[in-house]
């Protein structure tokens, strides 16, 4: 344990809790990358939601919707696991350029729900796309 008590956002907020709790942004080499994966994620999520709505509303496209549910979850996947890796090229950048003795981000950070709501929407949303798959060979 590092001592420090510290909540991060991936689209660049934090709050140091150790210091009198106090909000931030994060420095450029964690704010950029975290804030491409963010927008990159909501769009994902956007055009799931899309698609369900048009399913929700009986319009002739279940085919079409499982598959784009399938591959905006894999995108999705994708993205999450290319957010940690930055995270930790970026903190590595960061920490070299302010002369910091600790350049191992998750030495001093754990995973928090909002590491893993990324996964779980993506396997979610895979899983919606086979299980639709499924059901539609079942019907035809």
């Amino acid at each position: 344990m590092t001592g420090y008590d510290e909540n991060l956002w991936m689209w660049g907020l934090i709050r140091h809790i150790s210091v009198g709790d106090v909000f931030d942004f994060l420095p450029p080499e964690l704010l950029i990358p975290g804030l491409i994966i963010a927008v990159l994620i909501l769009i994902f999520s956007i055009i799931i939601l899309i698609f369900a709505w048009f399913i929700g509303r009986g319009k002739e496209i279940e085919s079409t919707a499982e598959k784009i549910w399938i591959i905006m979850g894999l995108l999705e996947l994708s993205v999450a696991i290319i957010y940690i890796v930055a995270i930790g090229i970026g903190w590595n950048s960061y920490t070299l350029r302010i002369n910091y003795p600790v350049h191992n981000f998750w030495r001093i950070y754990n995973f928090h729900v909002g590491m893993i709501t990324p996964f779980i929407g993506a396997v979610l949303s895979i899983v919606g796309g086979l299980i639709g798959k499924k059901n539609n060979r079942k019907m035809n």
